[in-house]
């Protein structure tokens, strides 16, 4: 996790100078974190399954709780999915 910009050099070095392709996203301070899979088959068809809560640890997901422990109102699950 790179916390401030003086720390990117060496995150960059860390993980190959760009030798492999990397994605990296703002850190994004939050209270709960949803996630919806979405699965293709070999025709094209795809199904989104319903959304359920992650956990995280580390910055890795630890915990999925189906359904949510928290209220997720049916505008959002909608979207998500």
């Amino acid at each position: 996790v790179v916390k401030d910009i003086s720390a990117i050099k060496d995150a960059l070095e860390f993980l190959g100078n760009g030798k492999i392709d990397i994605y990296a996203e703002k850190w994004v301070p939050f209270k709960a974190e949803i996630s919806v899979i979405v699965a293709r088959n070999h025709l094209g068809e795809t199904v989104a399954y319903d959304a359920v809560e992650t956990r995280q640890e580390n910055n890795v997901c630890r915990i999925v709780v189906a359904p949510p422990s928290f209220d997720l109102p049916e505008a959002v699950r909608e979207e998500a999915q």
